[in-house]
Formats: C-alpha cells, sequence, structure tokens
C-alpha cells in the first residue's frame, strides 16, 4: 500500500490510526483529496502501526489520541526515533491530552473539531519539512474530484 515520496511525481502516502468511526471516515476522505497524497490508509490498532511505519515509513501518521493505551505510548516513542522522517499529528480532545502528545514527540497537535484548513496547512508544513519537491503549494482548492 506505501508509496514513497516519488522525485519528479511528488506523492506521499498519509497513515490514520483511529477506530473506526465517521470521523476517521471523513479525515481518510479529505486526506486522500489532496492532490500530493497517494494514499491515506488507515489502521486502528497500534500493533499494525509498527509495521505499516517501518516498512512503508508513510510521509505523516495522524492519530487520535483518545484510542491509545498507556503501552503505546511508549511504542510511539519508539516509532519516532525509529522513523524520523515520518511526521506524526496528534488529535487531542481536551487541552489536558497535549501534554501527552507533546510526550509522543508529535510534530503537531490538532484539537478536535478542526477546520479542514487547519489540517491542510498543518499537513502541508509537514510536508514541505519531509521533502521540499512535493508540490503542495496552491489553495485548498486543489483537490482531486
Amino acid at each position: 500500500m506505501g508509496t514513497k515520496v516519488k522525485s519528479g511525481g511528488g506523492v506521499v502516502d498519509v497513515l490514520i490510526v483511529a477506530q473506526p468511526s465517521r470521523f476517521r471516515d471523513g479525515l481518510k476522505a479529505i486526506v486522500q483529496a489532496l492532490a500530493w497524497v497517494g494514499k491515506a490508509g488507515t489502521v486502528e490498532q497500534w500493533t499494525a502501526v509498527s509495521d505499516y511505519v517501518l516498512r512503508y515509513q508513510p510521509a505523516i501518521v495522524i492519530f487520535d489520541i483518545n484510542d491509545l493505551a498507556p503501552i503505546t505510548w511508549v511504542e510511539a516513542g519508539y516509532l519516532r526515533s525509529a522513523c524520523q522522517n515520518t511526521k506524526c499529528i496528534a488529535i487531542i480532545d481536551r487541552a489536558q491530552q497535549r501534554s501527552m502528545a507533546q510526550a509522543m514527540e508529535t510534530d503537531a497537535i490538532l484539537l478536535r473539531g478542526f477546520s479542514t484548513e487547519l489540517l491542510y496547512d498543518t499537513m502541508r508544513t509537514l510536508i514541505v519539512a519531509y521533502d521540499p519537491a512535493v508540490p503542495v503549494t496552491g489553495p485548498l482548492g486543489q483537490i482531486r474530484s
């Protein structure tokens, strides 16, 4: 499933870690619609995240902090050290969860209820840090139909 950054073509993969829900489905639809995203994969168990990230090295992992058990905080830290190029976005519900996300060394934190524009701007900033050759310029309207 993983399409690494292609020189010239400039597409990246994104992995969404969250339990099946309308939220996850909507997030995947938004992410997949971006012209510079090749695939938007989903997993719901952190045990599957390690294998996926180590094998395919997606550009961004977006995860719902509510779906993490305490043991997975350690695993998330391990993944950050093993896959330093992969950028992480944590989705939190409460300001108190910010310290958990920061301890996991996430690259960005979004409070649930975030706008599509904020998600787009956050992803664009992280993709430029991941690979400046990926063409992420242009308005949010640069969406596949």
